[in-house]
């Protein structure tokens, strides 16, 4: 589910439609062009452009959907269990059981392939992190 959101549509590594460049996973020089001639700090806080720190939400701009920083800033927290998917790869739902717990979207002191809508990292649900949270959702009334 957290993945379908941060694409908003796009098949890209990014919600913005671009990928990036062979040699920049781990290019924290700012400016990082994308291969659609976007730059990736206008959506995302990395390495880059972070600064050291975490950013107020809607600091930068938001995917297709009006989601703002499903790319970097804030690593977030998952229900997933970690582990290969299984069945239909449209919305996974992960493991049935396991330890572990997947968080998602990169944050403001990691490189840019950490930032990639695909890109999944995992550890036990109770470890705690200055660059780790997760998204409070609300419905429309």
């Amino acid at each position: 589910m957290w993945e379908y959101a941060a694409r908003a549509g796009e098949t890209a590594a990014f919600p913005n439609g671009g990928n990036l460049y062979s040699g920049d996973e781990y290019d924290c020089g700012g400016s990082l062009l994308l291969d659609n001639g976007e730059l990736l700090d206008d959506i995302a806080w990395y390495c880059g452009n972070g600064v050291s720190r975490t950013h107020a939400v809607a600091g930068l701009e938001p995917n297709a959907w009006g989601l703002y920083d499903m790319s970097g800033n804030m690593w977030e927290w998952c229900h997933d269990r970690y582990g290969a998917y299984e069945g239909d790869a449209t919305d996974p739902a992960g493991l049935s059981s396991g330890s572990y717990r997947v968080f998602r979207g990169g944050d403001w002191y990691d490189g840019a392939s950490f930032a990639r809508v695909s890109y999944r990292a995992y550890y036990y649900p109770w470890h705690a992190y200055i660059n780790l949270g997760f998204r409070l959702l609300r419905s429309s009334p």
